[in-house]
């Protein structure tokens, strides 16, 4: 029988290095769902190893601890009071302002083609957090964390854009987040990632893709539209993906990475007249491949399913997925192949409309405002 641990014991254990594994063995020992009080506990314990120097906590440490602090996270009743208090007390800038441990080593002593699967798969396992954490709004966990401003997610998306070091400020070359990229999208492929872990790999993706038009092509390249879709398709029906109780938070992560490769792709270069198209329309290469991929049909039929839910359905639908869903139907908008498709579900885009879901209000990623532009 596991060892269950008591709530004001574990900081202690988690924090101590001859305690530190014999408590993540009984954490990760739990069948079920971890007391409240328990996991409010760990979890800011749990971002402090993240913050420790690589000489105590190794890449295969790093990503275990991160794995359980996304558990902790995605099994709650209320997932961004976990990751709030996981990112409490200054926590959240510390683990980005952190020198020698695992990520700010491999960031700072590797170049791009040095970087192996191991590394990606660190960065992956520490995001693997942020998608079960934003079901409930942006704002909400910036709140969570401790940002008491009147905009509290304009102070933690500022820590964040600083700090994360795939985005440009830290990562103004392209080199090393094409290279992360590609090793996640290898290791997707592969098949053998647990489940958090894949869910934090395209997130990761997303991130990669931020600001940077030329690693659009890349993942184009990459195949992204397909995997996409497969990943999509294993992840069940639409009212299964759509759902915060039944999901498992990764049609955020994988739509999100799609809508990315869409908005790269956009500022890339000229447009591509396809040879089965209007000739008085130009169709880009993405917006084609979310047709051939099957990714649109799948978006569409989501739409159609919110707009057929009750009341009550539709407070468990995650705002994340709806949004990218939209945001990706827009995006193949202007693809006549797509036009008389999503001229079909007209009434379910006008329901999204009338019944909005914020991701974040504060700078207007709303389900509305997605259906609104169609």
């Amino acid at each position: 029988m596991a060892t269950r641990l008591a709530p004001d014991a574990v900081a202690a254990l988690l924090g101590g290095r001859e305690t530190r594994l014999a408590a993540l063995d009984a954490l990760e020992a739990e069948p079920t769902q971890h007391d409240a009080a328990l996991a409010l506990a760990a979890a800011p314990a749990l971002t402090d190893i993240l913050c420790l120097a690589e000489s105590e906590v190794g890449p295969e440490l790093f990503q275990r601890v991160s794995l359980l602090r996304a558990r902790l996270v995605a099994e709650a009743a209320d997932p961004p009071a976990v990751c709030g208090a996981g990112w409490s007390g200054g926590r959240f800038a510390r683990f980005f302002g952190a020198e020698a441990n695992v990520v700010a080593n491999m960031m700072s002593s590797k170049p791009a083609t040095a970087l192996t699967r191991s590394d990606a798969l660190c960065l992956a396992c520490e995001a693997a957090v942020y998608t079960p954490a934003y079901v409930f709004g942006w704002e909400r966990l910036a709140s969570s964390c401790g940002f008491s401003s009147a905009n509290p997610f304009g102070e933690w998306i500022a820590v964040f854009n600083a700090g994360n070091p795939l985005l440009v400020a830290k990562a103004p070359d392209d080199a090393v987040p094409g290279a992360v990229a590609a090793l996640l999208f290898e290791l997707l492929r592969g098949g053998d990632l647990p489940a958090r872990a894949a869910v934090g790999a395209w997130f990761t993706i997303q991130c990669c893709l931020i600001g940077r038009p030329s690693l659009g092509g890349l993942a184009m390249e990459l195949d992204v539209f397909s995997l996409a879709a497969e990943h999509m398709r294993a992840a069940g029906r639409p009212e299964d993906w759509l759902s915060i109780t039944r999901g498992n938070q990764l049609a955020f992560a994988v739509l999100g990475a799609v809508n990315n490769t869409n908005s790269a792709a956009s500022t890339a270069g000229p447009q591509q007249t396809g040879p089965d198209q209007d000739q008085t329309v130009q169709t880009r290469p993405d917006q084609a491949l979310l047709i051939s991929s099957g990714l649109l049909d799948m978006m569409l039929e989501a739409v159609v399913v919110f707009a057929a839910l009750e009341e009550r359905a539709r407070q468990d639908v995650d705002p994340g997925a709806l949004c990218m869903a939209l945001f990706i139907i827009r995006n193949a908008m202007r693809v006549p192949a797509a036009a008389s498709k999503i001229r079909s579900v007209g009434k379910a885009l006008a329901f999204c409309m009338e019944h909005s879901l914020a991701l974040c209000e504060t700078i207007g990623l709303t389900s509305g405002a997605g259906a609104t532009t169609m």
